[in-house]
């Protein structure tokens, strides 16, 4: 199902493939799926891992080989018993030692750093060590979001949006190598911060499903609306090794089918009145709808910024100067 999967995804002509899971890295066939997706000339493969495995060298070389393009690991820390203490394992050592095999394959080699109540405090002193000593290309930081738990949202292990923010704010100044995945609304951040920020590319924000440019396939082949939403599928996409629609069907059932409109339109909502006086909200979309399945968006939400207007975000993601 996954080799028929990677064919079908190529047909679409999709520009990036990620494996991620769970732990795709304990699945015994992984190398060979890289290669296949290799081989049907997707642009840009990735796996998403907590590096564990990578401690084998020859397993980081065999993926390296097989046509991975970026390895995207999960750290919490870079001190050993911190990133343990929220893994809740004693897997630190081969952790770091995975990222170094990744780093010297040759590959790109990112951090992902969820920030939670735990690890806060901690990140602006562990994003140097990851580029300096590690040596990692990117280090990419994100917000430790409420979680879907069947139909209720829990958000007991989650970070409170404005935390988020003023941590933000004091990696202003890191280099453009730390970047901010920003999945909250965006005048949470101050306008300084945020122009320069978007300047420097080093802001991404939104959310895929309401603008559906992503398609998560779990392993009983349905297709999620993203990763936080196991077991909700939108429709089956594979039964067995079969697809259910050629590229085409999928392609109009995906952009013209009456509960996929409905869906994005659920998500795409304001979520405050002060979203609709907003210039640049169909770029934010008020980020993750599941924020305000645990917090209030009147608490959260800020309102447009000042000066903010789309044409101004558009001028400066191209880079453009005021």
């Amino acid at each position: 199902m996954a080799k028929n999967a990677i064919d079908f995804y190529a047909e679409l002509n999709i520009v990036s493939l990620i494996f991620i899971g769970g732990e795709p890295t304990l699945y015994p066939d992984l190398v060979e799926l890289v290669a296949h997706a290799r081989q049907r000339g997707i642009p840009e493969l990735t796996v998403v891992t907590n590096g564990r495995r990578l401690f084998d060298e020859q397993y980081a070389q065999s993926l390296a080989n097989s046509g991975l393009d970026t390895f995207s690991v999960t750290i919490h820390s870079a001190r050993e018993e911190l990133h343990d203490l929220i893994s809740r394992r004693r897997a630190a050592h081969q952790a770091f030692v995975g990222i170094r095999n990744a780093v010297a394959t040759g590959k790109k080699c990112f951090i992902n750093l969820v920030v939670s109540k735990d690890n806060i405090d901690d990140v602006p002193a562990s994003i140097p060590i990851f580029l300096n000593e590690w040596g990692v290309a990117n280090v990419t930081i994100s917000c430790a979001n409420p979680a879907v738990t069947g139909d209720s949202v829990d958000g007991s292990a989650s970070l409170h949006p404005r935390r988020f923010a003023e941590l933000i704010v004091a990696l202003a100044d890191f280099p453009k190598e730390v970047q901010i995945l920003h999945e909250l609304p965006i005048c949470l951040i101050p306008e300084p911060i945020l122009v320069k920020l978007l300047r420097e590319q080093r802001l991404g924000f939104g959310c895929h499903v309401g603008v559906g440019n992503g398609v998560i396939l779990d392993i009983d082949g349905d297709m999620l609306p993203c990763n936080s939403f196991a077991g909700h599928k939108l429709v089956t996409l594979f039964k067995g090794v079969e697809a259910q629609f050629t590229p085409d069907e999928f392609l109009r059932y995906w952009t013209h089918d009456e509960s996929f409109r409905e869906f994005r339109q659920d998500v795409n909502v304001y979520r405050s009145q002060k979203c609709r006086e907003c210039d640049i909200w169909q770029i934010c979309n008020s980020g993750c709808p599941i924020v305000f399945g645990h917090y209030d968006p009147e608490e959260i939400i800020l309102g447009s910024p000042k000066s903010m207007t789309l044409q101004r975000v558009q001028h400066l993601l191209k880079g453009g100067d005021d």
